[in-house]
């Protein structure tokens, strides 16, 4: 095991070539020693690895299930980590290992992308079998109920975004506000303690009925003073999902030709789709999607030119119903390497970007 930290920075990356290929994960460990040293271990290729990555934002976060064969008694023992439970002494107990884990993706041999960076809950070796695994847990909501600023207060109207800049800024959070607060904007008498965790919930989700979601960005290093960097958003209530400054970019496109698999699935929430392997997709950041398929009972009725399908429906989008921008508000990774016909995808749940609209009226 060597003795050095890495620092990886997490971006997002166009969807991979959606052709059947050999893939690759790299997992690497980032364990604290009892010195408040770092060693760092690297499990680059042709390890047989099975996980699961979710991302669901606010107070949940992002979580990391894996499993992995062919390491080391060594190396499991080393990794090995029980998680903590409340007890009489200490009933909130929240804070977990400070071993982080990050996990990069990709075609084998080929630039690697950044899944997942979290902080490891719970590592333990299973030796049921012949063939020895490791199974891992991580997430990142631990990484900011670990850090505890001092208790702040505002006494009578404040800004919500300046509250929030406030206590990222005590907790040495990169910080970025996409508006949508609406008459939730300014709030009153407030006072703030706790884990950052619990601060930004109290704001956001109580107070205010907003969303939010956590980044960690690198893995830090006592040994190499590297600093704990991570991102902090959110987004108002009223936010609406897609503006002209986000339509200026890039925005991510799922269709059948960029791996969407089989057809969304409607819901009254909004939808759900499937599609192969795409760390490009982010929570609550919108992207389009495109389907060919048109339900018959949605179409209006051609030859009456009225614009009122079957059911009475005036419809305001003649295209399918899941055509267009969402935001993502779950999404599931499913891994895998070095295992025959193995999983490489991801599952989305999304709510419509445009709040309120109105795109199939009774008449």
């Amino acid at each position: 095991m060597t003795t050095e930290s890495m620092t990886v920075q997490g971006h997002r990356r166009s969807p991979p070539d959606p052709s059947f290929t050999r893939k690759q994960i790299a997992v690497t460990f980032n364990i604290v020693r009892t010195d408040g040293a770092t060693d760092s271990l690297t499990l680059e290729s042709d390890y047989r690895i099975r996980g699961t990555v979710t991302h669901a934002g606010m107070s949940i976060g992002s979580e990391l299930a894996m499993d992995i064969w062919g390491m080391s008694m060594n190396d499991m023992n080393r990794l090995s980590f029980v998680a903590n439970q409340p007890n009489v002494e200490n009933p909130r107990t929240i804070n977990q290992s400070n071993s982080t884990v990050i996990v990069r993706v990709g075609d084998y041999g080929q630039p690697l992308t950044t899944l997942f960076m979290g902080q490891i809950t719970e590592g333990f070796a299973s030796y049921s079998n012949a063939d020895p695994v490791f199974h891992l847990h991580a997430m990142t909501s631990t990484l900011l109920y670990g850090i505890i600023p001092d208790p702040i207060s505002y006494r009578g109207p404040h800004s919500v975004v300046s509250i929030l800049s406030d206590i990222c800024t005590a907790a040495g959070l990169q910080f970025i506000d996409h508006g949508g607060w609406d008459r939730h904007a300014i709030i009153h008498n407030t006072y703030l303690e706790g884990s950052t965790l619990q601060m930004i919930r109290k704001v956001v989700e109580h107070t205010c009925r907003g969303t939010f979601n956590y980044s960690p960005l690198n893995a830090p290093s006592n040994q190499t003073g590297t600093p704990f960097i991570a991102l902090v958003e959110v987004w108002g209530p009223a936010y609406g999902g897609v503006t002209d400054g986000l339509l200026k970019n890039e925005i991510p496109f799922v269709s059948s030709k960029t791996g969407l698999i089989d057809y969304p699935q409607y819901s009254r929430a909004g939808v759900n789709f499937s599609c192969l392997l795409r760390p490009d997709l982010a929570y609550y950041q919108p992207l389009k999607l495109k389907s060919s398929y048109t339900p018959a009972g949605w179409v209006p009725d051609s030859h009456h030119g009225s614009g009122i399908n079957a059911q009475g429906q005036l419809i305001a989008d003649p295209n399918a119903p899941w055509n267009g921008y969402w935001l993502p508000v779950s999404i599931t990774h499913e891994i895998s390497s070095e295992i025959q016909g193995g999983p490489w995808f991801t599952h989305v749940e999304c709510q419509r970007t445009i709040l309120g609209e109105k795109l199939a009226i009774p008449v």
